[in-house]
Parts: C-alpha cells; structure tokens; sequence
C-alpha cells in the first residue's frame, strides 16, 4: 500500500508538471516549450482601481511560496510583513511589475475578462488619461513576448515590445514591428498621438548595433485600427 500511494503521488507531481508546460513563441517564428517552475504558484494582487475609469484590473504574477513563507515566519521579523506576496506596484495611471495576464472587471460586474491567452512578461502598464474620454480610454502595456534569445524564458535580456488596448482590455495589440526593439514613447495629448521610437536588427546578427535601423513611428489614436505610421526625422 505504501508503494502504490508513493506511485499515485508521483503521477501527481508529473500531471501537474505537464500542465504547468507553457508554450513560447521565438524570434524564428517557431514555438518552444519549456517546463513551468513548479516552486512557483500565480497569484494575484487586490484589484487596482485606475483613477477616473469603471475598471478593476488584477493583476496576475508568480511568487516562490517558500521564499515568502520564510521571510513571513522568520523568527527575527515579529511585524509578520505581507508584502512578499506581491506583485505589482501602481501609482494613480501606472502599473509595474513583472505580470504574466491581467483581468479586467467592470464596475457592477462579478466577471472577469482576460486579456491574453499567450504566454507573455508584461513589465508595465499605462493609462493615457490626459486623452480619454467617454469613447477612447486607452492602455500603453511594455512587454516581453519572445525568446528572442533562445533561453527558453521571458525576461529582460529577451526584447522589449509596444502594445496598446482598451480601457476593458479588449483590442490588444502590437504596435512595434516583430524583432524590434523598444526605445520609448511619448504621448503628444494635443494632437492624440502616440509617439515612439525601436531599433531594427538590420544585419540579422541577433545583436543591436550602430549598423542597425532606429525606427520613427506614431500612431493616431483616434483611430481604432491603431494603424502605425512611419516618419523621418532624419534622412
């Protein structure tokens, strides 16, 4: 008995670990699947209430439980602190952190909407109040979405990428080209722009370098199509 309840665990831990699996798009087009980190679990954090919109967002992360659970009952921290267990942080328009999704939930409502199925790292979130109104409420998401560097992970070393969507999440899509680099980008309110600039790998060496392409680009926000155009600053 003892035997066949170590093999059913065993089936267990291998079930779970198969489930956990994620597939990742690379910078070759092709897919890769990497096991999950089974000493991590995905929690969220108390919904974030952006100002002056009917949006809660939860935000959606991973943790080690046992590196939290120890700094929680560490015998020398009597104050028993919490905050190991979170995720993001968040000013009045901005959300930072290191998100695997987000779920948005209206106001009066008990359901959740998720904003993508793929396997991402979103490293910040951004509400473009100075330009919303009752039609156009808009998010500004930085995200890694690519094993640009073949390690069979999503991090900072990989290459960063422009979205945008809705206010309610739904629209979500890229702005910068594939295997571009995000420099930055700047909201001009007046005329409800979205300016921003990447760097193109033109020599295809898998490296940035003074012989590659800096991309000029805006998109008129207005424009539900989020059609990205290219200008020249410099010719």
């Amino acid at each position: 008995m003892k035997h066949l309840t170590t093999i059913v665990l065993a089936l267990l831990i291998l079930n779970s670990c198969s489930k956990g699996n994620k597939t990742i798009a690379a910078s070759d087009g092709k897919t890769r699947t990497f096991k999950a980190d089974i000493s991590q679990i995905e929690v969220a954090d108390l919904p974030i209430h952006l100002d002056s919109t009917e949006y809660l967002i939860h935000a959606i992360g991973k943790i080690d439980p046992y590196n939290s659970r120890s700094f929680l009952y560490s015998e020398s921290n009597n104050t028993r602190n919490m905050s190991s267990y979170n995720i993001s942080r968040n000013n009045n328009f901005t959300i930072t952190g290191e998100l695997t999704n987000l779920k948005f939930q209206h106001f009066g409502s008990e359901g959740l909407v998720t904003l993508t199925k793929n396997h991402l790292k979103i490293t910040s979130v951004t509400y473009l109040n100075k330009i919303a109104n009752e039609e156009n409420k808009l998010l500004i998401y930085t995200i890694y979405d690519a094993d640009t560097n073949k390690d069979y992970q999503l991090d900072y070393e990989d290459i960063k990428t422009l979205y945008i969507s809705n206010i309610d999440g739904s629209n979500f899509r890229k702005l910068t080209h594939n295997l571009d680099q995000l420099i930055d980008w700047k909201l001009v309110s007046p005329l409800n722009c979205l300016y921003f600039r990447s760097i193109a790998d033109s020599n295809k060496n898998g490296e940035f370098d003074t012989t590659d392409k800096i991309n000029y680009q805006y998109v008129n926000l207005k424009n539900q199509e989020f059609k990205v155009i290219s200008y020249h600053p410099i010719q």
